[in-house]
């Protein structure tokens, strides 16, 4: 048979208080600091890394190669024209011709029959004594005349190899415009979208 529930009064647990008699501590919160307050967390070492910032994409019918400006001077010309003429006849060589590429012409002086060259050279390697009396005796067997060397210490901006490399980076560059406006090339790159002009493959005829 079925058994009835034991009535409260039999229950021998107490009972529970009413709701308005239970004592709350309203102050148990108020010391814990607001969400705006707390500390940044420290980063997770699982946390993924950033993403890398995307590199420029030249356009197809650019090119990628950077060309540098040479702020040019006539005293470069001069210098430059003059190098020119003493690698083409063969008179300078080794470390001499790095001297003479490297150095910047800052000052010419003619005197007469004496001619003085003040050049600006960045590397000490290439500013001994021994180098530039062999880059003296180069220039007077071509030039005919006495002459003068002065080096001073500091970084050439207009500099036969400066120049040489500008117009290198100049004709890779144009090379590189010519390939990508090439229509066969675009064509083929508009119908297949994953294909790319490989780096490096671009040389131009003459360098």
């Amino acid at each position: 048979m079925p058994v009835a529930p034991a009535s409260r009064a039999d229950d021998p647990r107490p009972e529970p208080p009413p709701w308005d008699d239970i004592p709350v501590d309203v102050s148990a919160g108020r010391d814990e600091p607001a969400w705006e307050d707390l500390p940044a967390s420290p980063p997770s070492a699982l946390a993924p890394d950033p993403l890398p910032a995307a590199r420029p994409t030249p356009e197809p019918g650019g090119a990628s190669t950077v060309v540098p400006v040479v702020p040019t001077t006539p005293l470069g010309d001069r210098w430059a024209d003059l190098v020119a003429r003493l690698q083409h006849q063969g008179l300078i060589t080794a470390l001499v011709r790095e001297l003479a590429m490297q150095a910047e012409c800052v000052g010419v002086q003619d005197d007469g029959p004496l001619s003085v060259w003040r050049l600006r050279v960045e590397r000490e390697s290439l500013r001994t004594d021994n180098q530039r009396d062999r880059l003296v005796l180069a220039i007077q067997k071509l030039l005919g005349g006495e002459v003068r060397i002065e080096l001073e210490a500091g970084v050439g901006r207009d500099t036969p190899a400066l120049r040489e490399a500008a117009a290198r980076a100049s004709r890779q560059a144009a090379a590189e415009a010519l390939i990508r406006q090439d229509a066969m090339v675009v064509r083929l790159l508009e119908q297949f979208p994953g294909a790319r002009i490989v780096p490096g493959s671009i040389t131009p005829l003459s360098t």
